[in-house]
């Protein structure tokens, strides 16, 4: 439910980088008004934290650590970042084929 929230609010989003660190404090401010316990606060902020990393730094960090999230957090999470960075669809498949993998999947979610 998290990761849809964050998808939803950021979809669509062609501001410069000063109106996206404000959406991202509106949204902290709105976390934090929800009064989730504190375990979920921190999810949420390592959740954002996510969003600001390229696909391959997420990848390495799969297979060094484990999965962190589960595999829609993940996807939603590429689908952020690849309507951010304006990647093509070859290469969002191509980066998810990797994520599939680093996840242990046998085929591709998308």
């Amino acid at each position: 439910m998290m990761s849809a929230g964050v998808v939803w609010r950021w979809q669509g989003s062609d501001a410069p980088p000063a109106a996206a660190a404000a959406r991202l404090a509106t949204l902290r401010h709105a976390l934090a008004a929800l009064s989730l316990p504190h375990r979920g606060l921190h999810r949420a902020h390592a959740y954002l934290h996510l969003l600001a990393c390229a696909p391959e730094e997420i990848i390495t960090s799969v297979r060094e650590k484990g999965a962190q999230f589960s595999e829609l957090e993940y996807l939603n999470a590429f689908k952020v970042i690849g309507a951010q960075r304006g990647l093509s669809a070859a290469d969002m498949r191509a980066q998810l084929k990797q994520l599939s993998a680093a996840l242990g999947h046998v085929g591709v979610t998308v």
